[in-house]
């Protein structure tokens, strides 16, 4: 069967093209609706309800740390085309296909058609690209306009393109550079960097008679910007993700590189394996050229630049910060290709675009996975909760940054339920253990969508003893229900390994000079009065056995029962893991006003996990740390190992 002509008279180049594009339009079009809202979006959808644009600068990113174009677009497209996940990600999913058209184009124009392929492909498959295209955020905007950018500045520097033009072209090139700067100032301050960069670059490039038109277009490009000015200065005031980013360590660049190639090893080796048959195949065309400096300089610029401002002055650096810069490392790696395309390319794209695909949707699991905090199926089980014991019977309890982040899926869903808390902290704790221990309900529910205390899932299970369910998001979002009665059909979900406990019945006394208490005990007929003269109490110890020892995912629990006349002020129980001679390999205080009040018996409840690689002679500790010499009584202590089935 022969082709009609007209297909067989098309550039193989351009066939090729249309695979990739098609490629990376069903990649980014498939399940982009399927998955929640993020956090970072929500918290843009939260900053939209605003009903003049006036409110919107003031209220929704003059104070938020960001340029406000996404914000402003979003802003009037919602207007037309509503709130949703199919909506509001659409632009992005178009930007992101777009973003491989101009790679192809970028890598054309200064390589050669086949480089300009080679890099198209990558970015249609690679994880990194397609999971910032199809979130609502300026990742795949950015990406798209730094190539759009970096197209026009090629056009406008290099002299040959220059004189191939004419005037209205030259012109045209000249306002497009402006423009397509301007939006990568509006998008996001790493693409403003990277625009300035390029910007920058320009000025040791571009030949003195075409100097006057450079520097005007840049000036027309700030000119653009000048309305946010005000806007970004006050961003410069802020730590923003400051507050709750680490430093990057030494090893961060190598880790950002390995998670542009998927965190795969394999994927990475595969990549320069093809950029090295590549060169072999142009070896006798490859020509120096310095634009290979100049696109190695756009990648490693903005990434040394974030390193040093998050190490030196206020740590900024994440991965999706630098999707903007990373494409021209892969210009640098198809560099020489050259602009041969012959029918071994055809294969070697064949393979390495099936591959790539393999390596993301197959292999990586890509539709699969959680990629970011849930939020649609936590409001879905918060309501279906409520359905199955009783709205009244459940007391709600959330860590997020906005309970609108769950409310807005409520009435998606069209139904709603009483959220008692919206926000755990460290500084929350004691609150959240004062709300737990007089809510009344027989179940609770706690959902986790950002990174909350360990100690909080502690402070509910000592007043809520039995987790009914348990639902993991990736390790990104949790949510836990409890019952505070045993129900009938209940079945531990862990096997206890070995415990340790000590009830302080007045016979036998396990330990001399204990001031017991007679008559007054949580259970049996004595427990220890603990006074000003005793800073520690009797302790409980777990060493390894013969039929068990410490090895990572195993879980030590600590419990006891106290009574106090007064508030609690700063006793604490601590359960630690320690070897001999050797700092706490673990060490936590569960500070009890967390967990009690005056004139009851309450439980305090602490919990470690055992890390992997464990010293064999280590042990594990707990006891009543009395730090503020306070009156109270102790009962039935006790110290637990686990192991999860």
């Amino acid at each position: 069967m022969k082709l009609p002509k007209y297909i067989t008279k098309i550039d193989p180049v351009y066939l090729w093209l249309a695979v990739i594009l098609a490629v990376a339009a069903f990649m980014r079009f498939y399940h982009y609706t399927s998955f929640s809202f993020s956090n970072d979006e929500l918290s843009a959808i939260n900053r939209l309800r605003f009903n003049s644009f006036h409110e919107l600068v003031e209220k929704g990113f003059y104070v938020d740390g960001h340029p406000g174009g996404v914000q402003v677009m979003l802003w009037y497209w919602i207007k037309l085309f509503g709130v949703s996940e199919a909506s509001l990600r659409f632009p992005f999913v178009i930007f992101g296909i777009l973003a491989v058209l101009f790679a192809f184009l970028v890598g054309k124009q200064l390589f050669g058609s086949v480089s300009g392929l080679f890099t198209a492909a990558a970015i249609a498959f690679l994880e990194f690209p397609l999971l910032y295209s199809q979130i609502a955020r300026p990742y795949g905007s950015g990406l798209f306009f730094c190539l759009l950018n970096f197209w026009f500045w090629f056009r406008v520097v290099d002299e040959k393109m220059y004189n191939s033009g004419t005037r209205p072209a030259r012109i045209a090139n000249l306002a497009g550079y402006a423009v397509s700067a301007a939006l990568c100032m509006y998008n996001h301050y790493f693409s403003f960097l990277l625009a300035a960069v390029i910007g920058l670059t320009g000025l040791f490039l571009v030949k003195r008679r075409m100097l006057a038109g450079y520097l005007l277009a840049g000036i027309t490009a700030c000119l653009l910007f000048l309305p946010h000015l005000y806007i970004t200065l006050n961003h410069l005031t802020y730590k923003g993700v400051g507050l709750w980013l680490g430093k990057p360590t030494t090893a961060w660049i190598a880790e950002h590189i390995l998670f542009i190639f998927n965190h795969q090893v394999w994927l990475m080796i595969i990549t320069l394996l093809v950029a090295a048959v590549l060169a072999k195949l142009n070896l006798k065309r490859l020509v120096n050229n310095k634009y290979r400096i100049v696109v190695m300089l756009f990648f490693l610029l903005p990434m040394a630049i974030g390193y040093i401002y998050s190490v030196k002055i206020n740590p900024v650096l994440q991965h999706p910060v630098l999707i903007f810069s990373f494409t021209f490392l892969l210009l640098f790696l198809f560099s020489f290709g050259g602009d041969q395309f012959k029918p071994v390319h055809s294969v070697l794209l064949a393979v390495f675009l099936i591959a790539g695909v393999y390596s993301t949707a197959g292999y990586g699991n890509y539709y699969n996975k959680q990629h970011f905090g849930e939020f649609r199926d936590v409001a879905k089980q918060i309501l279906k909760a409520g359905k199955k014991y009783g709205k009244q019977n459940v007391t709600n309890i959330i860590s997020a940054n906005s309970p609108y982040y769950i409310t807005y899926y409520f009435d998606i869903q069209k139904d709603s339920a009483q959220l008692l808390m919206t926000n755990v902290t460290s500084d929350s704790l004691e609150s959240l253990g004062k709300k737990v221990r007089n809510c009344g309900t027989p179940y609770l529910l706690y959902a986790l969508t950002k990174p909350s205390p360990d100690e909080a899932e502690d402070i509910i299970a000592a007043s809520y003893p039995y987790r009914l369910e348990n639902i993991n998001y990736g390790g990104l979002s949790k949510l836990f229900i409890y019952s505070k009665d045993r129900p009938e059909s209940y079945s531990e979900k862990e096997k206890v390994i070995a415990d340790r406990q000590m009830t302080f019945e007045e016979n036998p006394m396990p330990i001399p000079q204990m001031n017991l208490s007679k008559d007054f005990a949580y259970s049996g007929a004595c427990s220890m009065k603990v006074d000003s003269i005793i800073e520690y109490s009797p302790g409980l110890v777990i060493e390894p056995g013969d039929t068990y020892g410490f090895t990572g995912g195993q879980k030590a629990v600590a419990e006891a029962w106290v009574w106090f006349d007064h508030k609690p002020k700063d006793a604490i129980m601590v359960l630690s893991l320690e070897a001999p001679g050797k700092e706490p390999l673990v060490w936590k205080g569960a500070v009890i006003s967390n967990y009690a009040s005056a004139g009851k018996w309450y439980r305090v409840l602490q919990t470690i996990i055992i890390p992997e690689k464990t010293d064999p002679k280590a042990v594990i500790k707990t006891y009543i740390w009395n730090k503020g010499r306070e009156r109270f009584f102790l009962d039935e202590m006790k110290v637990t190992l686990k192991q999860f089935d």
